[in-house]
């Protein structure tokens, strides 16, 4: 489930370094914050539906796990804009998930 997230971030993600563009404006700030807290909301509801499902629980706070995976979203989506490497990206996040699951699933 959280592959699947993942994996529909990538396709809707877009090509546009807007949030990235919006910190550097004093005046988008608060819409880049409110973005992100939204993205921190999606994956805290994506780790609590996972739970729910797989019976498992997870070994740190929610809101902490949602901001690491945002943390990782957001890398792999950096990185993507500069390469346009759909495979490589999704085969790095395949592998994030993986770690993840592994170190905070108990």
């Amino acid at each position: 489930m959280v592959r699947d997230g993942l994996a529909a971030g990538i396709t809707r993600g877009g090509s546009s370094p807007k949030p990235c563009t919006r910190l550097r404006d004093p005046s988008l700030q608060s819409l880049a914050r409110e973005q992100y807290r939204a993205y921190t909301d999606a994956a805290s509801r994506l780790l609590a539906r996972a739970a729910e499902l797989t019976g498992r629980r997870w070994d740190r706070p929610v809101p902490e796990l949602a901001r690491l995976l945002v943390t990782v979203v957001d890398g792999a989506t950096t990185t993507w804009l500069v390469d346009r490497d759909t495979s490589a990206t999704r085969e790095v996040l395949d592998a994030a998930v993986g770690s993840f699951v592994a170190a905070h699933a108990a």
